[in-house]
């Protein structure tokens, strides 16, 4: 099938789905959106200690903390000292 010049261009589409110009401000705007407070890390912690990695019911105890959080929150903090 041969295509004119029109036709080519009529099926080029621009796909810029999820495409993130600056990665790094993005990160930072959407760790402020939803922080972790002391009591929280307090109450991850404590349930941590009993559920270890279930971080589904971990989360279930935190109001506005998703699974996703609980799990991101533990990979960048367990070499902290609360986690020793």
């Amino acid at each position: 099938m041969i295509l004119c010049q029109g036709e080519r261009s009529a099926q080029y589409i621009v796909q810029s789905n999820r495409r993130v110009e600056d990665p790094i401000e993005f990160e930072q705007e959407r760790k402020s959106i939803n922080p972790w407070t002391p009591e929280e890390k307090k109450l991850f912690l404590d349930k941590f200690a009993l559920f270890y990695k279930n971080f589904a019911k971990i989360a279930s105890f935190l109001q506005h903390k998703t699974t996703g959080d609980c799990v991101e929150f533990y990979y960048r903090n367990q070499k902290t000292e609360e986690f020793q």
